[in-house]
């Protein structure tokens, strides 16, 4: 282990030579999760954003473009990654298909999480040792917020995986590898960060703590004389961060389609009309896993000490508290903080709470400190154990029971109208906007939605199913009246149905 990255925790040694039953239980109990969270792939309710990204890759499979075509607000290669996939599967076809392609599209969320959680360990063991990387992995995985958002069908999962791969180069980067090596790891590193944002735009909100960090290490760290050199690497690493992103607009552009690219990604994004304040899921955040914050920042003070003390910089953690201050940040920046956001700032408290929890271990008399840990491991599962109950009470029956009366009252290449249920997942969007929850409401130019009703009204545009929520009704300009007129009204299913 560098010099930089020595641990200066009491009692280090003793914790190490008495690991090993440690990490065999956060390993037993990291993968009765992901056992767990896997036999519920089949049945737990589907949040509206996986019926989202899934009818998105469908369009793209259709041969559709996202932003001319079809309305998305998300950056796009998870559709282009799903197309393939969905293409294949068909689920257009019927039910069974539907879902079978709705399971695998979770299962391949459910491997991406494995992956996640496989990569905190292997940094946490690269930066500290094992037994931190087992821990950091465990409570990661046993956040509420973290088990809510990690295993459903969305582009933070994947981006979850570029991101850590990324923290981890950057690691090997910083912890003494030679020039040539160290410029590699620093090039990979960008490209991850590049690929992780045009997953998920929120990577934004990393870019100012990791690059502050990365330019603080390039300028400070020893021996000075290498300062040069490190500028350098700083430099490969935000070449390697412009490259998927540039690579990206450049075949928007090839098509016509770079502005709508920018606008609907980044400009539309930032100029939302709805605001959200983060309160309330900061505040479910530290109401559910208060242990875990708290010892994130008896780890966060370890990292800190380092430069107040002047034993040993530990850059690598120093990058990671900053990236951390800026997700953290971010939060009162970005219009409407849902919870998928917290995915990308999670992990790194993660690990210093791993950190936190080594160094209250080490201040314990040595015969009780393994005792002492493994019992506080287990505590720290109370929480995450009494939200499976929760998990578990989300039952997705009655969604696919409305998808089934899609599929039984509509064709393949037969419009439906949707609001924000998602039951048009499979099925040709009749509007342009084909979800309309409040903040994208909000953002329809008025003209556009007379358009429609004027087509509609028209018969240049007809729906065959119109899947009522409060959202349509919302959108005001007669639709509803125009359904009760020319639509029969299914009250099981709550949908209007064209009589053919």
């Amino acid at each position: 282990m560098s010099e930089s990255n020595r641990d200066l925790s009491p009692g280090r040694g003793v914790i190490e030579e008495r690991s090993g039953s440690l990490k065999v239980w956060c390993l037993v109990l990291i993968a009765a999760y992901m056992l767990f969270h896997g036999l519920m792939i089949p049945d737990r309710r589907y949040d509206t954003d996986e019926f989202e990204h899934m009818h998105a890759a469908w369009c793209v499979a259709q041969g559709l473009a996202p932003y001319e075509d079809f309305f998305e607000h998300h950056t796009p290669w998870m559709y282009f990654c799903a197309a393939p996939v969905v293409k294949l599967f068909a689920p257009e076809r019927g039910i069974c298909a539907a879902e079978w392609m709705l399971h695998t599209a979770r299962g391949m969320s459910w491997f991406l999480t494995c992956a996640a959680i496989g990569l905190m360990v292997w940094i946490g063991k690269r930066w500290r040792d094992t037994l931190t990387g087992c821990v950091a992995g465990l409570l990661l995985l046993g956040i509420p917020i973290y088990m809510d958002k990690a295993f459903e069908v969305r582009p933070d999962a994947p981006a979850l995986v570029l991101w850590l791969l990324c923290l981890g180069m950057v690691l090997s980067g910083v912890s003494g590898a030679s020039r040539s090596r160290r410029r590699r790891w620093m090039a990979l590193a960008g490209v991850c960060w590049g690929a992780a944002m045009m997953f998920t735009q929120k990577m934004l909100f990393a870019a100012p703590g990791l690059v502050f960090g990365l330019a603080w290490w390039a300028w400070a760290a020893r021996p000075t004389s290498g300062r040069g050199e490190r500028l350098k690497d700083l430099l490969v690493f935000g070449v390697g961060c412009l490259m998927p992103g540039v690579l990206t607009l450049l075949s928007f552009a090839v098509v016509g389609a770079a502005d709508e690219f920018i606008y609907r990604n980044f400009t539309m994004n930032m100029d939302w009309a709805v605001r959200i304040p983060p309160d309330r899921y900061v505040e479910m955040l530290c109401r559910q896993s208060w242990p875990v914050l708290l010892l994130g920042w008896i780890g966060v003070l370890t990292v800190l000490s380092g430069v107040w003390n002047g034993e040993g910089r530990d850059w690598f953690g120093e990058i990671v508290f900053w990236s951390l201050a800026g997700l953290v940040a971010g939060l009162w920046i970005i219009p409407v903080a849902m919870r998928q956001y917290y995915m990308m700032l999670l992990p790194l408290a993660a690990f210093f709470a791993a950190r936190g929890l080594m160094f209250v271990g080490g201040l314990l008399p040595a015969r009780l400190r393994g005792v002492v840990l493994l019992i506080g491991i287990v505590v720290l599962q109370y929480q995450p154990v009494r939200h499976l109950p929760d998990v578990l009470g989300r039952s997705n029956e009655g969604q696919l029971e409305d998808l089934r009366f899609v599929f039984e009252n509509s064709g393949p290449d037969e419009l439906v109208m949707d609001g924000w249920r998602g039951m048009g997942v499979f099925r040709p969007h009749a509007f342009y906007y084909y979800f309309l929850h409040p903040e994208i409401r909000a953002m329809v130019p008025p003209d556009e939605w007379s358009e429609f009703i004027g087509r509609l009204e028209s018969g240049d545009i007809t729906p065959k199913l119109v899947v009522m929520d409060e959202n349509l009704r919302a959108m005001g300009g007669g639709f509803d009246e125009f359904l009760k007129e020319n639509y029969r009204w299914d009250a099981g299913h709550k949908m209007y149905v064209k009589e053919r």
